[in-house]
């Protein structure tokens, strides 16, 4: 079975899915940066402490955390073909570091300063999803008369 993550010495057992490389998903975001089409779930101008889920027209699909108006960790990235990185799966700099190896986060060890100014301002400044309509609701069904007697308990 192929490995995964790379430079790790830990196989991904026949369990677990298949992930797009972490370098994929940092691509992608760099292309999100760089003006790719995207939409998102709501503005981050609006969340405190959420995910905001971008969806590519290339069809990436990713959930970034804001906080307080920062761009956080990238939670979870799915790819065109339906593979699926979650925070947690790969370590920086390699599974080889031992305990100097940290949880890996796209956005924080595999994009230069540059490019995650860019990504923050483009997804507080992006598009997002109309908003679903509502339908109208109906009218009530009329309501028999009653007597006020039989609306007082007892």
């Amino acid at each position: 079975m192929p490995n995964h993550f790379p430079g790790a010495t830990k196989m991904v057992s026949a369990a677990d899915p298949p992930r797009p490389t972490s370098n994929a998903v940092a691509a992608a975001l760099i292309a999100a940066a760089d003006g790719a089409p995207l939409l998102a779930d709501r503005p981050a101008a609006e969340l405190v402490h959420d995910l905001q889920v971008v969806t590519m027209a290339s069809g990436w699909r990713f959930e970034v955390w804001w906080r307080d108006g920062l761009i956080g960790p990238l939670h979870e990235a799915r790819s065109p073909e339906g593979l699926h990185w979650c925070y947690g799966c790969a370590r920086w700099p390699d599974w080889e570091a031992g305990p100097a190896a940290v949880v890996l986060c796209p956005i924080r060890h595999l994009l230069d300063a540059e490019q995650r100014a860019r990504l923050r301002a483009r997804l507080l400044s992006c598009s997002c999803w109309p908003a679903p309509e509502r339908p109208a609701l109906p009218e009530p069904p009329p309501l028999p008369e009653l007597d006020p007697l039989e609306l007082m308990p007892g």
